[in-house]
Parts: structure tokens; sequence; C-alpha cells
């Protein structure tokens, strides 16, 4: 099962390393930004994110996606929304964690 698993997930991100989307990139994006909209397809429109409790995320104007999205996706489809270098990334999550009580 582990294995099936493995093979899923690297196909995940081999498919979105050719939007220029890795793991690494994907995993300085903060989620808690008041408001930062996500772009949940290719050359999509950017939509508005509503956080849910228990972690989970609804995109409503994009059901399709499902009701109880996890975090791991929303920080795809807002990077994809930012596609801005990792080094942007990094200096607005500084930014941002200055502002954090």
């Amino acid at each position: 099962m582990d294995d099936i698993k493995t093979i899923l997930e690297n196909l995940y991100w081999d498919e979105l390393k050719k939007e220029g989307i890795t793991k690494d990139d994907v995993e300085l994006v903060d989620l808690d930004i008041a408001f930062s909209p996500v772009t949940p397809f290719i050359n999509g429109s950017p939509e508005e994110v509503i956080k849910l409790n228990g972690g989970k995320y609804r995109i409503p104007n994009c059901l399709e996606l499902g009701l109880n999205i996890s975090a791991d996706v929303i920080r795809v489809m807002r990077f994809r929304y930012l596609q801005f270098d990792p080094e942007r990334v990094r200096q607005r999550n500084a930014i941002n964690n200055m502002f954090k009580t």
C-alpha cells in the first residue's frame, strides 16, 4: 500500500513540476495571511478561500473541488496564484511574522 501511495505522490509532484511548482516551494506558502486568493486550476481565475474549522478550506465558487479541501492542496493553489520566486515567499513570510503576536 505504501508503494502505491509513493508512486501516486511522485506522479502528483511530477505534474506540478510542469507548472514550475515544487514541494519545497509550496512548503514556504503561509496560509495565515488574512486575504490571499488561490488559483485552483492552471490558467484559472483567482478565487476566494474560506477557512473552516479543523484545518480545512472551501472555495465557494469552485465546489467541484469538494467542500473540505486540505491545507496542502490550498498551498499548491495559493502558490499557483502567487507564482513568484521562493525568495519573495520568504520575504513575505518574514514580514508577516513580524506582525504576529
